[in-house]
């Protein structure tokens, strides 16, 4: 009978080499971002949300655009694309600009503005007029790399109509009050919907990883247009609300590690047994 060689050096660094790259195909280096999100005290963000991840919005509430056209919230859902939705109000002093801030440079990072995904922001006071609305939605097209003059931006603001701001933020569990001085206390935060309207995440603070608002965006669209990659990602990564981002997946990981090295090391003693076999030969 004759005797198996022993597998040279090199061929054993070879198949490690092989192991460790499949291990890692959804090892965190698919995730580039810009930095650790923003954490806030948790009574700021927290408080006076309820979050309603698959609920929809309410589409027969009334908005009000920057050319003083009322619709449909439902209208700006016909192209089917999914929406980041932020609610603030336009004379805010300090918190919306901050959230709003750190959502147009988010969104500046994630290509697709205006093809693949929308944003829509609704004042939450209802003494906000259409020219403050269209003040803000020139500075954040702007801000977020779109143009601003288009006939329908990529980023629209809007106020409310006879309440239906108020309709519209309880529908997506977003709480608010009126304080003594004139200001509004609400949290800081953005939200995803699909294209039919369903929340499917909220993302907490006044910073926003790019890589947290594409994974969210793509599962905003689970079902519709989703690469192969986005697959991949959403497979390894889940959202952690301790974190307020998405996570890898350590036992997801482990499992699509366990098929990998059995799929390698039944190649190995597949060409082992093809290597004796020619020899005998």
């Amino acid at each position: 009978m004759a005797r198996l060689r022993r597998m040279p050096p090199h061929r054993y660094s070879f198949f490690l080499a092989l192991a460790i790259f499949c291990f890692g195909v959804c090892a965190p280096v698919f995730a580039s971002s810009s930095g650790d999100a923003n954490d806030l005290p948790a009574e700021l963000t927290k408080v006076g949300v309820t979050e309603r991840i698959g609920e929809h919005l309410p589409f027969d509430a009334v908005v009000r655009d920057t050319k003083g056209e009322t619709a449909f919230l439902g209208d700006y859902f016909k192209n089917g694309r999914p929406k980041i939705l932020v609610f603030a109000y336009y004379t805010c002093p300090m918190l919306c600009g901050l959230v709003l801030d750190g959502a147009a440079k988010a969104i500046s990072e994630v290509p697709g503005l205006g093809q693949d995904y929308d944003v829509l922001t609704m004042s939450i006071n209802p003494l906000d007029t259409v020219k403050n609305a269209s003040d803000f939605e020139v500075k954040y097209n702007v801000a977020a790399g779109a143009s601003p003059i288009d006939a329908t931006p990529a980023w629209q603001f809007f106020v409310g109509d006879q309440g239906s701001e108020q309709k519209i933020a309880d529908a997506a569990g977003f709480g608010y009050k009126l304080q003594d001085n004139g200001e509004y206390a609400h949290a800081s935060l953005i939200m995803l919907v699909s294209g039919d309207g369903k929340i499917t995440r909220y993302l907490y603070g006044i910073e926003y990883r790019p890589f947290d608002l594409k994974l969210a965006l793509a599962e905003a669209k689970l079902g519709k247009g989703v690469s192969s990659v986005e697959r991949v990602l959403l497979f390894c990564y889940n959202y952690d609300p301790d974190a307020r981002g998405y996570v890898l997946f350590a036992v997801k990981l482990m499992r699509v590690g366990g098929l990998l090295t059995i799929i390698i090391l039944a190649g190995l003693l597949f060409w082992l047994a093809r290597t004796s076999k020619g020899r005998k030969a």
